[in-house]
Parts: C-alpha cells; sequence; structure tokens
C-alpha cells in the first residue's frame, strides 16, 4: 500500500479525517489535529496505545519521530516503507 492510496481511504471513509500540512510534510489529520503524516523513510503515525507503540517500535527500522533533533516526540513513530503491510493497521488505530 502506498501512502497517498492510505490517506484516500481513510479520507473516504471517516468524515473526521482531513489532510493538511505540518512538521514540514503532509499530514492526515482528525478533526484538524494532527495523527499521521508522510515521512522520508515511511509513515508517521501517532500511537497513543502504549502496546501499540510498542508494536510499531520493534519493527526493523523504525524509529521514534524527532523533528527537531534530540528531542523525539512521544507517541510518534515512523514506521519504514518496508513494513508498509501494516500502515493501514497502524494509521486506523491513530484516526479511531
Amino acid at each position: 500500500m502506498t501512502y497517498d492510496d492510505l490517506i484516500d481511504d481513510l479520507t473516504h471513509r471517516y468524515a473526521h479525517v482531513g489532510t493538511k500540512k505540518l512538521f514540514g510534510t503532509e499530514c492526515f489529520t482528525v478533526n484538524g489535529k494532527a495523527v499521521g503524516g508522510r515521512a522520508d523513510d515511511g509513515l508517521l503515525v501517532k500511537l497513543t496505545d502504549p502496546a501499540l507503540h510498542a508494536e510499531a517500535m520493534a519493527l526493523s527500522g523504525s524509529h521514534a519521530f524527532d523533528p527537531m533533533g534530540g528531542r523525539p516526540m512521544k507517541q510518534w513513530v515512523v514506521v519504514l516503507h518496508a513494513h508498509a503491510a501494516q500502515w493501514a493497521r497502524f494509521a486506523e488505530a491513530a484516526v479511531s
């Protein structure tokens, strides 16, 4: 699945999901608040469920989102393109 396919699906299924530019990238939002986006190396997603966050972080190459260098954002994970098959599940959790 590509990022664009994922966003098209979410915005068509959920009226409260939109898009806008934040963090210097295209993001998807819930009621105007960012919950995910496009990262150079994969999908950026906010996972508030600790178990799901840990699962995403355990994937090879996944890392905490750190837009300013040295201050990673809590709950935010970058899931690499290599794990694109799991993006929909993480994005779904972020918008629910």
